[in-house]
Protein backbone atom coordinates (compact mmCIF):
# COMPACT_ATOMS: atom_id res chain seq x y z
CA UNK A 1 0.00 0.00 0.00
CA UNK A 2 1.64 3.49 -0.84
CA UNK A 3 2.18 6.60 1.81
CA UNK A 4 -1.33 8.22 0.48
CA UNK A 5 -3.42 5.06 0.71
CA UNK A 6 -1.97 4.59 3.90
CA UNK A 7 -3.18 7.90 5.14
CA UNK A 8 -6.73 6.86 3.80
CA UNK A 9 -6.90 4.41 6.31
CA UNK A 10 -5.15 5.67 9.11
CA UNK A 11 -8.38 6.18 11.36
CA UNK A 12 -12.38 5.52 11.03
CA UNK A 13 -14.07 7.81 8.01
CA UNK A 14 -17.39 8.48 6.98
CA UNK A 15 -17.92 8.46 2.99
CA UNK A 16 -20.41 8.41 0.30
CA UNK A 17 -20.50 6.06 -2.86
CA UNK A 18 -22.32 7.92 -5.55
CA UNK A 19 -21.03 7.69 -9.30
CA UNK A 20 -20.83 11.47 -10.96
CA UNK A 21 -23.43 9.84 -13.53
CA UNK A 22 -25.96 10.41 -10.68
CA UNK A 23 -25.38 13.55 -10.39
CA UNK A 24 -28.48 16.38 -11.62
CA UNK A 25 -25.90 18.72 -13.45
CA UNK A 26 -27.38 17.22 -17.03
CA UNK A 27 -29.10 13.80 -18.39
CA UNK A 28 -25.69 12.28 -18.21
CA UNK A 29 -24.22 14.05 -15.10
CA UNK A 30 -20.63 15.43 -15.22
CA UNK A 31 -17.96 17.13 -13.26
CA UNK A 32 -19.23 20.34 -13.03
CA UNK A 33 -20.90 22.62 -10.24
CA UNK A 34 -23.17 20.02 -9.29
CA UNK A 35 -19.73 17.79 -8.10
CA UNK A 36 -18.48 20.80 -6.46
CA UNK A 37 -21.91 21.68 -5.20
CA UNK A 38 -21.66 17.74 -3.52
CA UNK A 39 -18.22 17.91 -1.83
CA UNK A 40 -19.24 21.27 -0.35
CA UNK A 41 -22.29 18.85 1.09
CA UNK A 42 -20.23 16.02 1.93
CA UNK A 43 -17.76 18.48 3.66
CA UNK A 44 -20.41 19.62 5.82
CA UNK A 45 -21.52 16.60 6.65
CA UNK A 46 -18.44 15.52 8.21
CA UNK A 47 -17.95 13.22 5.58
CA UNK A 48 -13.97 12.60 4.18
CA UNK A 49 -14.12 10.13 1.68
CA UNK A 50 -15.86 9.68 -1.90
CA UNK A 51 -16.04 6.89 -3.73
CA UNK A 52 -17.35 6.76 -7.38
CA UNK A 53 -17.24 4.02 -9.43
CA UNK A 54 -15.10 3.25 -12.67
CA UNK A 55 -14.90 6.24 -14.72
CA UNK A 56 -14.25 5.02 -17.90
CA UNK A 57 -16.67 5.41 -21.39
CA UNK A 58 -19.73 3.56 -20.60
CA UNK A 59 -22.01 1.54 -22.93
CA UNK A 60 -25.50 1.74 -24.34
CA UNK A 61 -26.73 0.40 -20.63
CA UNK A 62 -24.75 2.79 -18.98
CA UNK A 63 -23.42 0.84 -16.44
CA UNK A 64 -19.99 1.50 -15.13
CA UNK A 65 -19.24 -1.61 -14.14
CA UNK A 66 -19.19 -1.90 -18.32
CA UNK A 67 -16.98 0.57 -19.06
CA UNK A 68 -15.79 -0.19 -22.45
CA UNK A 69 -12.16 0.58 -21.83
CA UNK A 70 -9.56 0.44 -18.74
CA UNK A 71 -7.78 3.12 -19.43
CA UNK A 72 -9.88 5.77 -21.58
CA UNK A 73 -12.10 8.46 -19.40
CA UNK A 74 -15.81 9.17 -19.87
CA UNK A 75 -15.73 12.18 -22.41
CA UNK A 76 -19.88 12.57 -20.55
CA UNK A 77 -18.02 13.51 -17.98
CA UNK A 78 -16.47 16.74 -18.94
CA UNK A 79 -19.03 20.05 -18.33
CA UNK A 80 -19.53 21.92 -21.30
CA UNK A 81 -20.35 24.89 -19.07
CA UNK A 82 -17.07 24.79 -17.17
CA UNK A 83 -15.44 25.05 -21.04
CA UNK A 84 -17.37 27.60 -21.70
CA UNK A 85 -16.29 29.77 -18.68
CA UNK A 86 -12.61 29.07 -19.30
CA UNK A 87 -13.15 30.44 -22.80
CA UNK A 88 -12.78 26.95 -24.55
CA UNK A 89 -15.88 26.89 -26.24
CA UNK A 90 -18.34 29.99 -27.11
CA UNK A 91 -21.36 30.10 -24.81
CA UNK A 92 -23.70 30.54 -27.65
CA UNK A 93 -22.59 27.30 -28.97
CA UNK A 94 -24.42 25.79 -26.44
CA UNK A 95 -27.10 23.72 -27.32
CA UNK A 96 -26.39 24.07 -31.05
CA UNK A 97 -23.66 21.55 -31.44
CA UNK A 98 -22.98 18.24 -30.59
CA UNK A 99 -21.30 17.24 -27.72
CA UNK A 100 -18.41 15.52 -29.88
CA UNK A 101 -17.99 18.94 -31.74
CA UNK A 102 -17.89 20.76 -28.56
CA UNK A 103 -14.80 18.59 -27.35
CA UNK A 104 -13.12 18.92 -30.15
CA UNK A 105 -13.14 22.81 -30.51
CA UNK A 106 -12.05 23.12 -26.87
CA UNK A 107 -9.25 20.45 -27.26
CA UNK A 108 -7.91 22.98 -30.54
CA UNK A 109 -8.05 25.97 -28.18
CA UNK A 110 -6.47 24.02 -25.44
CA UNK A 111 -3.50 23.07 -27.81
CA UNK A 112 -3.31 25.96 -30.21
CA UNK A 113 -0.10 28.23 -29.82
CA UNK A 114 -1.26 31.21 -27.33
CA UNK A 115 -3.62 29.01 -25.77
CA UNK A 116 -5.09 30.36 -22.54
CA UNK A 117 -2.46 30.50 -19.61
CA UNK A 118 -2.60 31.71 -15.95
CA UNK A 119 -0.61 34.13 -13.86
CA UNK A 120 -0.62 34.97 -9.98
CA UNK A 121 0.29 37.30 -7.69
CA UNK A 122 -0.11 37.76 -4.14
CA UNK A 123 -0.36 40.55 -1.36
CA UNK A 124 -0.89 39.91 2.33
CA UNK A 125 -3.18 42.66 4.73
CA UNK A 126 -2.97 43.21 8.52
CA UNK A 127 -6.58 44.07 9.23
CA UNK A 128 -9.41 43.73 11.90
CA UNK A 129 -12.92 43.43 10.74
CA UNK A 130 -16.29 42.46 12.77
CA UNK A 131 -19.19 40.50 11.08
CA UNK A 132 -22.35 42.65 11.55
CA UNK A 133 -24.60 39.99 9.80
CA UNK A 134 -23.72 37.36 11.86
CA UNK A 135 -25.59 36.58 15.13
CA UNK A 136 -25.45 38.10 18.90
CA UNK A 137 -23.34 35.99 20.82
CA UNK A 138 -21.02 34.47 17.59
CA UNK A 139 -16.94 34.87 17.74
CA UNK A 140 -17.35 36.78 14.56
CA UNK A 141 -20.16 39.87 15.67
CA UNK A 142 -16.46 40.75 17.64
CA UNK A 143 -13.96 43.02 16.85
CA UNK A 144 -11.10 40.42 15.73
CA UNK A 145 -8.12 40.83 13.07
CA UNK A 146 -6.38 38.43 10.10
CA UNK A 147 -3.62 38.27 8.12
CA UNK A 148 -5.09 38.27 5.04
CA UNK A 149 -3.51 36.41 2.00
CA UNK A 150 -5.10 37.38 -1.67
CA UNK A 151 -4.85 35.68 -4.60
CA UNK A 152 -5.06 37.60 -7.81
CA UNK A 153 -5.35 35.68 -10.82
CA UNK A 154 -5.15 36.80 -14.48
CA UNK A 155 -6.06 34.46 -17.44
CA UNK A 156 -6.12 34.95 -21.14
CA UNK A 157 -3.76 33.93 -24.60
CA UNK A 158 -0.42 33.89 -24.22
CA UNK A 159 1.45 36.65 -26.64
CA UNK A 160 3.87 34.27 -29.16
CA UNK A 161 5.90 37.16 -29.51
CA UNK A 162 6.66 38.41 -25.76
CA UNK A 163 6.37 34.55 -24.62
CA UNK A 164 4.69 35.84 -21.84
CA UNK A 165 0.91 36.19 -20.37
CA UNK A 166 1.14 39.35 -18.32
CA UNK A 167 4.00 41.34 -16.60
CA UNK A 168 4.20 40.93 -13.12
CA UNK A 169 5.26 44.25 -12.66
CA UNK A 170 1.62 45.51 -14.29
CA UNK A 171 -0.33 43.01 -11.67
CA UNK A 172 1.85 44.71 -8.76
CA UNK A 173 0.72 48.22 -9.93
CA UNK A 174 -2.86 47.76 -10.11
CA UNK A 175 -2.69 45.95 -6.18
CA UNK A 176 -0.38 48.08 -4.99
CA UNK A 177 -3.39 51.03 -4.01
CA UNK A 178 -5.87 48.14 -2.68
CA UNK A 179 -3.01 46.66 -0.45
CA UNK A 180 -2.14 50.29 0.92
CA UNK A 181 -6.12 50.65 1.47
CA UNK A 182 -6.41 47.70 3.45
CA UNK A 183 -3.49 47.03 5.36
CA UNK A 184 -3.57 47.88 8.72
CA UNK A 185 -7.35 49.29 8.85
CA UNK A 186 -10.58 48.32 10.03
CA UNK A 187 -12.09 46.80 7.31
CA UNK A 188 -15.76 48.17 8.52
CA UNK A 189 -14.48 51.44 8.46
CA UNK A 190 -13.65 51.37 4.58
CA UNK A 191 -16.74 52.57 1.96
CA UNK A 192 -17.83 49.52 0.42
CA UNK A 193 -16.73 46.90 3.64
CA UNK A 194 -19.06 47.18 5.92
CA UNK A 195 -19.79 43.82 6.01
CA UNK A 196 -16.68 42.50 5.22
CA UNK A 197 -16.99 38.65 4.80
CA UNK A 198 -14.67 37.16 2.62
CA UNK A 199 -16.96 37.44 -0.32
CA UNK A 200 -17.53 41.06 0.04
CA UNK A 201 -14.15 41.72 0.64
CA UNK A 202 -13.29 39.48 -2.62
CA UNK A 203 -15.86 41.66 -4.73
CA UNK A 204 -14.31 44.56 -3.52
CA UNK A 205 -10.99 43.76 -4.60
CA UNK A 206 -12.38 42.07 -8.17
CA UNK A 207 -14.13 45.50 -8.92
CA UNK A 208 -11.02 48.00 -8.24
CA UNK A 209 -8.93 45.40 -10.12
CA UNK A 210 -11.22 44.83 -13.30
CA UNK A 211 -10.92 48.02 -14.98
CA UNK A 212 -6.80 47.89 -14.23
CA UNK A 213 -6.56 44.27 -15.36
CA UNK A 214 -8.83 43.23 -18.17
CA UNK A 215 -7.38 39.67 -18.02
CA UNK A 216 -8.23 39.09 -14.10
CA UNK A 217 -9.96 35.62 -13.87
CA UNK A 218 -10.43 35.21 -9.97
CA UNK A 219 -9.88 36.71 -6.80
CA UNK A 220 -9.03 34.73 -3.82
CA UNK A 221 -9.19 36.01 -0.23
CA UNK A 222 -8.03 33.76 2.72
CA UNK A 223 -8.67 34.86 6.10
CA UNK A 224 -6.87 31.94 7.84
CA UNK A 225 -4.77 28.72 6.81
CA UNK A 226 -8.03 26.65 6.67
CA UNK A 227 -10.62 29.17 5.04
CA UNK A 228 -10.94 30.86 1.65
CA UNK A 229 -13.52 32.41 -0.57
CA UNK A 230 -12.82 33.04 -4.43
CA UNK A 231 -14.65 35.70 -6.64
CA UNK A 232 -14.20 35.13 -10.45
CA UNK A 233 -14.25 32.49 -12.87
CA UNK A 234 -17.42 31.19 -11.99
CA UNK A 235 -18.97 34.50 -11.61
CA UNK A 236 -17.98 35.78 -15.25
CA UNK A 237 -20.66 33.89 -16.63
CA UNK A 238 -22.67 34.07 -13.43
CA UNK A 239 -22.41 37.10 -11.38
CA UNK A 240 -22.81 37.47 -7.83
CA UNK A 241 -21.39 33.75 -7.97
CA UNK A 242 -18.44 33.10 -4.83
CA UNK A 243 -16.67 29.56 -4.05
CA UNK A 244 -16.06 29.18 0.03
CA UNK A 245 -13.86 26.38 1.13
CA UNK A 246 -12.22 25.27 4.19
CA UNK A 247 -9.28 22.80 4.29
CA UNK A 248 -9.52 19.65 6.74
CA UNK A 249 -8.22 20.34 9.92
CA UNK A 250 -5.35 17.38 9.04
CA UNK A 251 -4.35 19.63 6.14
CA UNK A 252 -3.65 22.63 7.93
CA UNK A 253 -0.68 24.71 8.16
CA UNK A 254 1.92 24.92 10.51
CA UNK A 255 -0.03 27.13 13.15
CA UNK A 256 -3.05 24.66 13.86
CA UNK A 257 -4.34 21.81 16.08
CA UNK A 258 -0.69 20.16 16.31
CA UNK A 259 0.94 22.82 16.74
CA UNK A 260 -1.64 24.46 19.95
CA UNK A 261 -1.59 21.53 21.21
CA UNK A 262 2.62 22.03 21.75
CA UNK A 263 2.03 25.03 22.46
CA UNK A 264 -0.91 23.61 25.56
CA UNK A 265 2.17 21.70 26.85
CA UNK A 266 2.85 22.37 30.83
CA UNK A 267 6.65 23.65 30.56
CA UNK A 268 8.62 23.60 33.87
CA UNK A 269 8.67 27.22 35.65
CA UNK A 270 12.23 26.55 36.84
CA UNK A 271 15.34 25.19 35.20
CA UNK A 272 15.88 21.50 36.50
CA UNK A 273 19.76 21.58 38.27
CA UNK A 274 21.97 19.04 36.54
CA UNK A 275 22.63 15.96 38.61
CA UNK A 276 25.92 15.89 40.08
CA UNK A 277 27.36 13.19 37.93
CA UNK A 278 26.42 15.47 35.26
CA UNK A 279 28.13 18.36 36.94
CA UNK A 280 31.23 16.44 37.56
CA UNK A 281 31.76 15.54 34.13
CA UNK A 282 30.53 19.04 32.61
CA UNK A 283 33.94 20.60 35.00
CA UNK A 284 36.22 17.73 33.84
CA UNK A 285 34.98 18.04 30.44
CA UNK A 286 35.87 22.15 30.80
CA UNK A 287 39.10 21.18 32.16
CA UNK A 288 40.55 19.61 29.76
CA UNK A 289 39.67 21.89 27.26
CA UNK A 290 41.90 24.31 29.28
Amino acid sequence: MTNAMSKVFDRRRAGVLLHPTSLPDSAHGALGQAARNFVDWLQVGGFTVWQFLPLGPVGEDRSPYFARSNHAGDPGLVDLVTLADEGLIDRDQLGALARADLLAEATRRLNQPGSRRDAYEKFRAEAAHWLPTFPEGHKCRHMHGHSFKVDVVVAGPLDPQKGYLVDYGDIKAATAPIEQRLDHQCLNEIPGLENPTSEMIAKWIWDRLKPALPMLSEVIVQETCTSRCAAGRASISRPGSFTRWRTPARSRCGCSASSARRARRPRPTTPTAPSPTKRASACSSAGRRR
